[in-house]
């Protein structure tokens, strides 16, 4: 049943997406600041200057592990979901192995709302280094890796850790399956990523173990919630910082928040970031984590300036 409503819910991903588009607009005709935590990245070329996007797309997760993914190897193979999510892991996972004289030997699409995976999955090559998945939902993700295992392929695969979303992939019984696979992150499950006095206050109120999982439902982890908080600190912080009366301030804030750097605090617990000016994209250190015997550990941290990996393609500050 769970399964069932998972597909259902991938269905209207295109909507979710347009409905997201569709906020740009309605924020420049009210004048109202936009807190944006999708994750696509062409939210921002196509915004305006009330958008305040918060939560980084894939373009900077995945660019900014370019001189990590070396270590991987140099042959891969894409198996995504044809909605704009996955293309955005088709696309700059491409321009990743581009940069390090790779090569991607296909690039699979799966239709949303697919349930059966290993037709798609059986189309990836045999000798590929590693497999990236650009999955969205939590059962489409499992459906892949399962696949994949069930048809022998054992090299690692690589995806963003969001499709997880929900599921302790730390679970025996899941485990399994992605022993020696790598995940990016912004803000790692595990507390021992990013071992902190911050981190440690955040997961205590939020009720967060140190294995990103729900105290007293052990079977729901999340990786998401620190980036709404993050937003949530960051406007506050800009209210206080203009003194804000009514809308008539908003240009203030808005200006505010450009070029700004949010320094490392209980409100941003996993490091400063910059939020910038021109395209009102957020900058956040980047976290490499893979699967060794069965437990999560990190691979490598990533600094929000090495994440900043291509030029605005628009100036909201004109």
């Amino acid at each position: 049943e769970d399964g069932i409503r998972d597909v259902e819910r991938s269905r209207g991903l295109g909507d979710v997406y347009k409905r997201q588009m569709s906020c740009l607009p309605i924020a420049k005709e009210f004048k109202v600041p936009y807190l944006y935590t999708g994750s696509t990245y062409t939210v921002n070329p196509k915004g305006n200057r009330y958008l305040l996007r918060v939560m980084p797309s894939v373009r900077s997760d995945v660019r900014a592990t370019v001189d990590w993914v070396r270590k991987v190897g140099k042959k891969f193979s894409i198996l995504y979901i044809d909605y704009a999510y996955g293309w955005s892991m088709r696309d700059e996972f491409s321009w990743v192995v581009e940069q390090i004289g790779g090569k991607v030997t296909e690039k699979i699409a799966i239709p949303v709302g697919t349930v059966d995976v290993a037709p798609y999955a059986a189309k990836v090559s045999k000798d590929v280094d590693a497999i990236i998945l650009g999955m969205v939902g939590s059962s489409e993700s499992l459906g892949a890796i399962k696949a994949l295992r069930e048809l022998g392929y054992e090299q690692p695969t690589v995806s963003l850790i969001y499709p997880w979303e929900g599921i302790d992939i730390e679970d025996p019984e899941l485990a399994k399956w992605f022993e020696g696979c790598y995940f990016f992150d912004n803000t790692p499950r595990i507390l021992s990523a990013y071992d902190t006095a911050n981190n440690r206050e955040f997961r205590k109120i939020l009720g967060i173990d140190e294995r990103g999982r729900e105290i007293g439902n052990p079977r729901n982890a999340t990786s998401w919630a620190p980036l709404v908080w993050s937003g949530f600190f960051a406007l506050a912080e800009s209210l206080e910082a203009v003194g804000w009366k009514g809308p008539e301030d908003t240009p203030k804030l808005i200006k505010w928040w450009e070029g700004h750097v949010f320094k490392e605090s209980l409100g941003h617990p996993y490091g400063d970031w910059l939020f910038r000016a021109e395209d009102h994209y957020p900058f956040r250190a980047k976290h490499v984590l893979t699967i060794e015997k069965g437990k999560l550990k990190l691979e490598e941290r990533i600094s929000y300036k090495k994440a900043i990996t291509f030029e605005p393609e628009v100036d909201f500050t004109k």
